[in-house]
C-alpha cells in the first residue's frame, strides 16, 4: 500500500510447472499462494512431474498417478484415451447406424482394448443387406425358405444334403428339409435337378422328327433314349430317310435302320462261272441277276 494508492493484487509466481493455485497469498502481501499438482501431474520433491506413460491422474491434488487399466471392456465398448479419461469404457462407433437389435449388433469388444475396433454382425435369422431407399447397411430377416443358424455368413437355402430341398415355410433359424425324389420318370420324360425350394419333377424330353422314345432321362431335356422309326436311320442327332436308289450291278442295299444307313453291299446269290448282270431288285434284296460267263 503506497501514500497515494491502495494495495493491488498481483499474480503469485511460486507454483511449479503443472500446478494450479488453490489460494491467495497469506498474509495478503506475500507471494506464497497455495498450489496443487493438476490433472496429469503428480507431486514429487516440491514440484509436479508429468504422469509417466501408461499412468493417469484425472484430478488436481497430491495423489500419485495410477496405472492405466488394461482389461477388456464389455462387448460393444473400448477403452478411451487413458490420459484424458483414465481408460474408461466407451461405446464403439463401428456399428452401421441402421443396424440394431434384434437383427444385428456388436459381437466383440475393442481389440486391442484401446482400439475402436468392435466387430459386429447380423444375428442368426438375419442377413446383411443394403436398403434400396437409403443405401444404408441393414440386417433383415431371412426370406421364407432360407435360414442362417449363426452370426457369420448370409441367409442360405441349402439343406445339409445336396439331395434335399427346403420348404418355403421354414422358420428363420433352421430349414425344414425334404429328400429329393429320385424315382425314374416315364418313357420320354427326364427328372429335373432338385432346387433350393422345389423337389425334382418329370419334364418332357426332346427328340428329332421321325423317332420314338425308348427310355427316360435325367437332368437334361436331351437325355432320354430314342430310336428312328422304320424307314429311317440315325445320323448324329437326326433321323434320315433310308435311301431307295438302285446300287451298281452286283450289289444291293444292306439293312437300313438304327445306325445302319442302307449302304450298297455285294450280292452273294450266283453260281460259279457266272457274272452278275443286274443290281438287287427291289434295292434291299440280295437277288442280283446273273448269267454264265462266256
Amino acid at each position: 500500500c503506497g501514500e497515494a494508492s491502495d494495495a493491488g493484487c498481483r499474480p503469485c509466481s511460486n507454483k511449479p510447472v503443472g500446478a494450479l493455485y488453490t489460494s491467495g497469498g497469506t498474509p495478503f502481501d506475500r507471494n506464497n499462494c497455495s498450489w496443487a499438482c493438476g490433472a496429469g501431474f503428480s507431486f514429487a520433491g516440491g514440484s509436479c512431474e508429468p504422469c509417466p506413460a501408461g499412468t493417469f491422474k484425472l484430478t488436481q491434488g497430491t495423489e500419485a498417478c495410477a496405472p492405466c487399466p488394461a482389461g477388456a471392456c464389455p462387448v460393444g465398448e473400448y477403452r478411451d484415451a487413458c490420459a484424458a479419461t483414465g481408460g474408461a469404457c466407451v461405446a464403439c462407433t463401428t456399428l452401421p447406424p441402421a443396424v440394431a437389435a434384434p437383427g444385428g449388433g456388436y459381437t466383440t469388444a475393442g481389440s486391442p482394448a484401446y482400439g475402436d475396433t468392435c466387430e459386429w454382425a447380423c444375428f442368426a435369422g438375419y442377413g446383411q443387406a443394403v436398403d434400396s431407399a437409403t443405401n444404408a447397411t441393414v440386417c433383415r430377416g431371412c426370406p421364407a425358405g432360407t435360414h442362417k443358424a449363426g452370426n457369420a455368413g448370409p441367409c442360405v437355402a441349402s439343406c445339409p444334403s445336396g439331395a434335399q430341398y427346403s420348404s418355403r415355410n421354414t422358420t428363420l433359424a433352421a430349414p425344414e428339409c425334404f429328400d429329393c425324389t429320385a424315382d425314374a420318370c416315364a418313357v420320354g420324360f427326364f427328372r429335373t435337378a432338385c432346387g433350393d425350394f422345389e423337389d425334382t419333377a418329370c419334364s418332357p424330353c426332346t427328340k428329332p422328327p421321325f423317332s420314338n422314345f425308348t427310355g427316360s432321362g435325367s437332368l437334361t431335356a436331351g437325355s432320354c433314349a430314342w430310336e428312328c422309326v422304320a424307314g429311317y436311320f440315325r445320323q448324329g442327332g437326326a433321323c434320315v430317310m433310308c435311301p431307295n436308289t438302285s446300287c451298281p450291278v452286283g450289289q444291293y442295299r444292306g439293312a437300313c435302320g438304327g445306325d445302319a444307313p442302307g449302304a450298297c453291299v455285294a450280292c452273294s446269290a450266283r453260281p460259279a462261272a457266272s457274272v452278275f448282270t443286274t443290281a438287287g431288285d427291289p434295292v434291299y434284296e440280295d437277288n442280283c441277276g446273273w448269267a454264265c460267263a462266256v
